[in-house]
């Protein structure tokens, strides 16, 4: 064997070897942002969630004024 096809063959060995190596971080990177996005996602959805609560929250509080207004004029009404 020629040391031209020994240094080529050692050359192809020594790429596979660092693609054999680069797979799988590549993968464990990917799964690593994948796991990453889903964490994200729940958080928005508990923060939707969350949002939601609190808009109802302030619905129901803006009717309780609403009423305490209309009962505070009627008692002023009533009184003169």
């Amino acid at each position: 064997m020629s040391d031209k096809s020994r240094s080529h063959r050692h050359g192809c060995c020594a790429a596979m070897a660092v693609c054999a190596a680069i797979v799988p971080a590549v993968a464990d990177a990917q799964d690593a942002e994948i796991d990453r996005i889903k964490a994200i996602e729940r958080k928005i959805h508990g923060l939707e969630s969350e949002l939601q609560r609190l808009q109802g929250e302030l619905g129901e509080a803006k009717q309780q004024l609403r009423q305490s207004r209309s009962e505070a004029l009627l008692t002023l009404l009533s009184r003169s």
